[in-house]
């Protein structure tokens, strides 16, 4: 990238817009009138944009589109352009007679009953006479520009400067070579560098390239520029993509699950359950400490970029997007929550526990890993279409992804991870939903969870012993409670609750970081073991970290910070605004997750108490989630459906859609919500599955 301002323009070609997934509607939320609400003598017809909704009969027509002519006198006669065509139907008999007509087949299906054309002005007049046909349009460079391409305010203009905003484009062809994207991307930097806007244009695949600005406040003209040509598709800044045990086995499968259900028989039992064996697991993120006990393989070293059969953890390691180190902790505890567990003979010494009370939940599948973080903030992607396909060629049905970009319409990520779930028709995609600082700043789901073919996970609390086990301490939970946030607000991870704007959204009335002065001793640390009062005077704080109203709240069954049955108040709820889709389709454990810890050194073999640590987050219930779904994987490739006996002669590779379903069906209502989440949905007792704050419940395999 260019020094000073990065903005980045990505161009992706016309992608397949898949009509099956996530495309459920939320409940009990007021609607305005949409799609399909509308009196049929008022609706005519409509198309459902990336942002908009066309009104096909208020639209001017094709010959008569002034502005259309206009545009096309500007480009040689056969240069083709994007048009929409809607049909009486969406049938695949209709569609091919219509296609025959043209001379040329659909590009793209954008809803509802219409698709998209890519061809000549000629084509698009006998288009008009084609059967089954009732309307064709323009596309213009208007519907190709996301509503964060068109204004670059003072203040974004600010945020790029500082963070090295992005913005993404989409254009092209599915058939276009890399050097004929090549091509064209010198092209868009002639056309940007004739209206003044010096930038850089690189292809980074067929379909997505990239242009750099040196000047922030460039980024509008520039996607007016871009838009206008007939080969761009979709103009939008590029989402910063941001990374995002045996306690929580028990949390997806009933404790008191019979010894004859094979997908969960309690820790107790001696049935065996399905470990994975013989599955591979995709996960990509941060990286991996591989060095740690829980992944180090003593007799086989680890080797890069390459498959790998006798690894006993990983069957692929990819290190082309990162450095071969987890520099945030992130992907490490992901990947012990999927298949950590400690070699035979390390000299794992944790008082009170043994080595096996942290292993994976699948801990006999291997990995096959990518690494796409270099250690700087956010993580070094693309084409997630090129992402998905690294783990996926090598036998990884279910993926793990720890990242997501925020978006408030239908983003690239968005249809390049259905698309890719639509052509390959097996491959699982599990998302977090996304993180957000309380219930009340109510952030929209991230994508790719919040594609129709992915599953965006949310994160449901875990249980008082979670909690006390996460310190590290066995006894009075609620004194642990009060160290454990003492320790976490004065020096550990959740420090920003002294920054603006959280801090004065709380509505404090003295300064933030004086409060901490307050709250925290000058040298950082926590008060005095018991010593609540300080935390016990504030609010929100007492809350999490007054002994006395956690106690209280505790005994009168509010619970909301240890109940299995409550939603984490941080866990990112939908609906998806834009198209009113519910947004999360399914809750795992995602607080208190004791599981892998990275030093950040591969080098140093640790194993015992700094090899494991506590996270919290979408993330880490996202990790439960693939678990769960390699679970069901192996039911369905072991033969136990239909008799719950394995049987050779009854498995079957189970296709993602049956994978998904199982586990939706297998979700628990969620029963507890705290004070604040009230204020913005009712009790949800009262609101049937699915809904948006929790989709279809928490995972519960046994059910």
């Amino acid at each position: 990238m260019m020094k000073g301002v990065a903005v980045v323009l990505v161009v992706v070609a016309l992608l397949c817009y898949p009509i099956e997934g996530k495309n459920k509607k939320h409940q009990h939320i007021p609607e305005a009138p949409k799609m399909g609400h509308r009196p049929h003598h008022e609706m005519g017809r409509f198309v459902l944009l990336h942002d908009r909704e066309l009104v096909t009969h208020e639209e001017v027509a094709l010959e008569d589109n002034v502005a259309y002519q206009v545009e096309r006198a500007k480009w040689p006669a056969d240069m083709e352009h994007e048009y929409y065509v809607s049909l009486d139907a969406v049938d695949p008999v209709k569609r091919a007679e219509a296609e025959a007509d043209i001379g040329k087949e659909f590009a793209a299906y954008v809803p509802h009953n219409t698709f998209l054309l890519v061809g000549t002005h000629e084509d698009a007049v006998r288009a008009q006479t084609a059967r089954h046909v009732f309307w064709v349009g323009h596309r213009s460079a208007e519907h190709k520009m996301a509503p964060n391409a068109k204004v670059v305010s003072e203040e974004e203009a600010e945020f790029v400067r500082e963070k090295g905003f992005t913005v993404m484009l989409n254009l092209g062809k599915p058939d276009r070579t890399l050097e004929e994207a090549a091509l064209i991307a010198a092209q868009f930097c002639d056309a940007l560098k004739a209206q003044n806007v010096a930038a850089t244009c690189v292809a980074v695949s067929n379909l997505l390239m990239e242009v750099d600005l040196a000047d922030a406040k460039d980024a509008a003209r520039a996607a007016e520029i871009l838009a206008s040509h007939p080969q761009v598709h979709f103009v939008e800044r590029q989402a910063v993509i941001m990374g995002q045990n045996d306690l929580v086995r028990q949390l997806i499968l009933d404790r008191s699950t019979p010894a004859n259900n094979p997908l969960g028989p309690p820790l107790d039992n001696t049935s065996p359950a399905l470990d994975g064996q013989g599955e591979i697991i995709g996960l990509a993120d941060t990286g991996v400490d591989f060095d740690n006990c829980f992944f180090d393989d003593p007799n086989q070293a680890l080797t890069f970029n390459q498959v790998i059969s006798n690894h006993r953890k990983f069957s692929l390691y990819d290190t082309t997007r990162g450095n071969a180190r987890d520099d945030f902790l992130h992907g490490t505890h992901m990947a012990g929550t999927l298949v950590g567990e400690v070699y035979d003979g390390a000299p794992f010494d944790v008082a009170g526990f043994t080595a096996d009370t942290f292993r994976g939940l699948v801990e006999n599948a291997k990995l096959a890993f990518v690494d796409i973080n270099d250690g700087g903030a956010s993580y070094n992607i693309s084409d997630v279409s090129d992402l998905y396909d690294i783990t996926y060629r090598v036998g990884a049905k279910v993926n793990v992804y720890g990242f997501g970009g925020a978006s408030n319409f239908y983003s690239t990520l968005g249809r390049l991870t259905d698309e890719f779930a639509f052509v390959n028709k097996d491959w699982v995609g599990l998302f977090p939903m996304g993180n957000q600082l309380n219930s009340v700043n109510l952030l929209e789901p991230l994508y790719p969870a919040a594609a129709k073919n992915s599953i965006g996970v949310g994160s449901s609390f875990s249980d008082v012993v979670a909690f006390t086990r996460s310190t590290g301490r066995q006894g009075n939970e609620f004194e642990f409670l009060h160290r454990f946030w003492h320790e976490q607000l004065c020096g550990g991870i959740t420090t920003w609750y002294f920054h603006q704007p959280f801090c004065a959204a709380q509505g404090w009335s003295f300064p933030c970081d004086a409060f901490r002065d307050e709250f925290c001793n000058q040298d950082g640390g926590f008060g005095p073991p018991g010593d609540a009062t300080k935390c016990c005077d504030k609010p929100f704080l007492r809350d999490v970290c007054c002994q006395e109203t956690v106690e209280e709240n505790w005994n009168d069954n509010a619970g909301f910070l240890f109940s299995p049955l409550a939603v984490d108040g941080n866990s990112i709820r939908g609906p998806i605004k834009f198209d009113e889709r519910i947004g999360v389709d399914i809750l795992a454990p995602g607080t208190y997750v004791v599981s892998a810890r990275s030093d950040q050194d591969t080098s140093t073999n640790q194993c015992g108490n700094d090899a494991i640590i506590t996270q919290n987050g979408t993330s880490m219930a996202t990790a439960v989630a693939g678990a769960a779904a390699v679970k069901i994987r192996q039911y369905f490739t072991s033969g136990y459906h239909p008799t719950r006996i394995a049987n050779v002669a009854d498995a079957i590779e189970p296709s993602a859609a049956l994978v998904k379903a199982v586990m939706l069906h297998s979700g628990q209502p969620q029963i507890v919500l705290n004070a604040n989440e009230r204020q913005y949905y009712q009790d949800l007792l009262q609101l049937s599955l699915p809904n948006p704050i929790v989709g279809y419940g928490r995972i519960r395999l046994d059910r």
